[in-house]
């Protein structure tokens, strides 16, 4: 049922990112839906994964003196609207960041040895891993967690991570409809200023 004559019906079609042909398989069933033909949606769909492969959107940060890592769910961190600019913030203090894409799979597995049982949450797993291979390579200076929940799985990674990676500062920065650009600017100004400090 539709509000608007016209309108394509609304997929249900379940998306998987863990393979490149389950992906494909989902891309011509959704442009099939929209009366796309095959070659379209695979034109398109290679457009996008190099399009993807392209994205230097963060690879010009490893010039900056004091580096942190960023650590959130994606949506967070890449979207420029949603973390109110914060690597523009970041980088006007003198601050690179790098994202747990850094870390490598097997690097990443290394971390997690310890655990009696391995995390079931992949974000768990991505965030606390390469937060403890940053700090123990000493890639880091310092942390910043994104959130945009007080509960949930963002609670129980942050604090496990100050827990076990007691090293470096963490700055846990929650977005919401009260953050506002004078209180998340003092606060990177304070993260900052102490990271200096420290390095000094």
């Amino acid at each position: 049922v539709h509000s608007l004559d016209g309108l394509p019906k609304v997929t249900r079609e379940p998306l998987y990112f863990n393979e490149s042909k389950k992906l494909l398989s989902w891309a011509r069933d959704i442009g099939h839906s929209l009366g796309k033909n095959k070659s379209t949606v695979d034109s398109a769909f290679y457009s996008a994964l190099t399009a993807q492969k392209e994205d230097t959107h963060f690879t010009n940060q490893h010039s900056f003196p004091i580096k942190i890592l960023l650590l959130g769910h994606r949506y967070t961190i890449e979207d420029p609207y949603l973390n109110m600019d914060l690597i523009k913030r970041l980088n006007a203090h003198n601050i690179g960041m790098i994202t747990s894409g850094a870390v490598s799979e097997k690097q990443q597995n290394e971390q997690l040895q310890h655990f009696t049982k391995k995390p079931f949450w992949y974000d768990f797993r991505q965030a606390y891993s390469s937060a403890a291979y940053l700090t123990q390579h000493q890639q880091i200076d310092g942390i910043i967690y994104l959130t945009s929940f007080g509960c949930g799985m963002d609670a129980i990674i942050i604090e496990v991570i100050k827990e076990d990676i007691h090293q470096l500062p963490l700055l846990v920065v929650k977005l919401d409809e009260h953050t506002g650009d004078a209180g998340l600017d003092t606060r990177l100004e304070a993260f900052s200023d102490m990271l200096e400090r420290r390095l000094s």
